[in-house]
């Protein structure tokens, strides 16, 4: 989360593999995602901030991406990283 007076924290983290055409890889009995990234798999775990769609969910609906959205609008806007576009 990246918001003028909150600050940087990290809230999730991710993982990219290079697709090689291969099956999609498994991390931790999940299976990487296709199709965020172009030529990748990825996986993300919401480890320092609760999703209530799950630690593996693509996206997280409290958490907006200030510097996508230009302006800090916080948890339930419409503007920021609020999942595919």
């Amino acid at each position: 989360m990246d918001g003028a007076d909150a600050g940087r924290r990290l809230v999730a983290v991710e993982w990219i593999v290079q697709n090689t055409g291969r099956t999609a890889p498994k991390l931790f009995g999940e299976i990487l995602q296709k199709g965020r990234l172009s030529g990748h798999f990825t996986l993300r775990a919401w480890l320092y901030e609760p999703n209530d769609n799950g630690l593996f969910a693509a996206y997280n609906p409290e958490v907006a991406c200030w510097r996508l959205s230009r302006t800090w609008a916080g948890p339930g806007s419409l503007s920021g990283n609020r999942g595919p576009p």
